[in-house]
């Protein structure tokens, strides 16, 4: 039998029980939120919370207008930046909307 790597394995198994695109997802949603608190600390980073990821959209939601200027005016640096976290192209679009609207 021939060894294989524990990431090959992983991707297999994920694949199978189908719950790839979920562990993806969520991937991306950790490494947002993870990224956007260093870039602009605890507090104005807990402005932004990003509610879902599919089929390459990220969906923000934001609980300041300055909040939700800023990364619309950052969004490109900062989905290049989830992308390199992630070690691939995944993010290509984010979409931001204002709590309650």
């Amino acid at each position: 039998m021939a060894w294989k790597s524990l990431k090959s394995l992983l991707n297999k198994s994920l694949q199978t029980a189908g719950i790839e695109e979920q562990i993806n997802a969520q991937r991306v949603l950790d490494t947002a939120d993870k990224l956007l608190k260093q870039r602009w600390g605890e507090e104005m980073g807990g402005m932004m919370i990003f509610k879902s990821f599919a089929s390459g959209t990220l969906q923000a939601v934001s609980t300041s207008p300055g909040a939700m200027q800023t990364l619309k005016a950052e969004r490109i640096d900062f989905m290049n930046a989830i992308n390199y976290q992630l070690g691939k192209r995944v993010v290509y679009k984010i979409n931001i909307r204002l709590q309650g609207y």
